[in-house]
């Protein structure tokens, strides 16, 4: 149940950062609102990519990149992802 719980809130805070339109939010800022252990926001981010409800892409411009958005990356696919969006 908790799980759940925690996806919704990851989903919710996604929705809010993408906007309406649902636009690609930063993982940085979507660290800063879950409050939840960097582990457990992996797996959870993770997972909900495998489901096909999320999906993680790399920031394009790379050198607009902060240490902070590099930490902030969430590696998938063998590449570091810096964004987010709902399916």
């Amino acid at each position: 149940m908790i799980k759940v719980v925690e996806m919704a809130k990851i989903t919710q805070a996604v929705e809010h950062l993408g906007g309406v339109d649902g636009g690609w939010a930063s993982l940085t800022d979507l660290r800063k609102m879950i409050k939840l252990s960097r582990a457990d926001q992996d797996a959870m981010i993770t997972e909900m990519v495998l489901m096909g409800t999320l999906t993680v892409i790399p920031e394009d411009n790379q050198k607009t990149l902060t240490s902070e958005d590099r930490q902030a990356a969430l590696y998938l696919g063998g590449q570091p992802n810096h964004m987010i969006q709902i399916c």
